[in-house]
């Protein structure tokens, strides 16, 4: 079972991370990058496929 603090490591080094709306983008207030806030992650999944791949990247690190 993943947590928040999960999807929220992964997005903040996802290179392929797109947010979910445009406001978001143009904030200029720090606000923390995470999956659900992707428009790649659907349904509690990425649909690039990359969140296993990070993840594991940040497990051995």
């Amino acid at each position: 079972m993943l947590l928040n603090i999960d999807e929220s490591l992964v997005g903040e080094n996802c290179p392929h991370y797109d947010a979910v709306n445009i406001f978001y983008k143009a904030n200029m207030t720090y606000l923390a990058r995470s999956c659900q806030k992707c428009c790649n992650y659907i349904n509690g999944n990425c649909s690039k496929g990359f969140f296993n791949e990070i993840y594991k990247n940040l497990s051995i690190n």
